[in-house]
């Protein structure tokens, strides 16, 4: 999933809550069909400008620009990466991280060390 989408539905979500309002009761009211608002809050469906609207209409937000600029950047394509087909998941998963650790088990030992784990 890409970091707009998801940023989105994470931002849609908490609002909905914040409202005190349950997925099944926002599909009521804007007329969706049933798990419209669940796809959205998990970011598997990007709503249109005129839903984003409505959406903040009926969660009282002021802040309609934020929502629509993150709609915008999780409608965007990302550029397909050339990696063979086992590597997706990890370009996937890397281009969405906050932070990456690197551990290297074959990093050679501190000087001095004894190669077997004694004293020399």
């Amino acid at each position: 999933m890409r970091l707009g989408v998801q940023m989105l539905g994470n931002s849609l979500k908490q609002a909905r809550e914040k409202a005190g309002l349950k997925p099944r009761a926002v599909e009521t009211e804007l007329r969706w069909y049933a798990g419209k608002a669940s796809r959205v809050g998990t970011g598997t469906r990007v709503p249109v400008p005129a839903e984003i609207d409505r959406l903040a209409e009926l969660y009282r937000l002021g802040e309609r620009e934020t929502l629509h600029l993150l709609a915008d950047a999780a409608r965007e394509r990302e550029s397909p990466a050339r990696v063979a087909d086992f590597g997706q998941t990890y370009i996937t998963l890397e281009r969405a991280a906050a932070e990456i650790r690197y551990y290297d088990a074959e990093r050679p030992a501190p000087a001095g060390a004894h190669p077997q784990g004694g004293t020399p």
